[in-house]
């Protein structure tokens, strides 16, 4: 009896964080970003404007990340008008907890800064490395490894910047 009843409410459609989580990955496999971003917070709009920039110049190796035959759903925790889910990626084994908040009594994607450092900081928890301890664990770092992990976050940094600034001048 149990699992018609989580079927049940983890259909596309019932509104849940969940079943919009879904709904956002598909749209982002089919690399349909109107679609997107109708499941998304209106403070996402730069981190979409990024995401449909990036999938407009792959092939559809990109938008397959998103497919959810690759990932592992787990289940939302709801803390009143925010939502965490955790995904993992099945290739790499790599799990991110994505946020979904209300926005006008209907759940949504969220993508802003808020989201965004959460995830970084999740990540930063994962690896063991405390923020306030920071600079004596860079100092055991090979800093051979260090430096390009730097280069490639700038170069990130550098193209969302960019891309921003396109969206600022349209």
């Amino acid at each position: 009896m149990l699992t018609p009843v989580l079927f049940f409410s983890c259909r596309s459609g019932d509104g849940s964080p969940k079943a919009v989580m879904m709904q956002f990955f598909e749209a982002l496999s089919k690399k349909d970003i109107a679609e997107a971003r109708k499941l998304s917070t209106s403070d996402s709009k730069l981190m979409i404007d990024f995401l449909e920039n990036i999938l407009s110049k792959t092939d559809n190796k990109e938008a397959e990340k998103f497919n959810k035959a690759n990932l592992e759903i787990g289940e939302a925790k709801i803390d009143g008008d925010k939502a965490s889910i955790p995904v993992t990626e099945k290739t790499t084994n790599e799990t991110l907890n994505y946020m979904l908040k209300k926005e006008n009594g209907t759940w949504k994607m969220s993508f802003d800064e808020e989201s965004i450092m959460n995830m970084g900081v999740q990540k930063m928890d994962e690896k063991g490395i405390d923020p306030a301890r920071l600079e004596e664990q860079l100092k055991d770092m090979n800093m051979d490894s260090l430096r390009d992990e730097l280069k490639k976050g700038k170069e990130m940094f550098d193209s969302i910047k960019k891309e921003a600034d396109k969206v600022k001048t349209n």
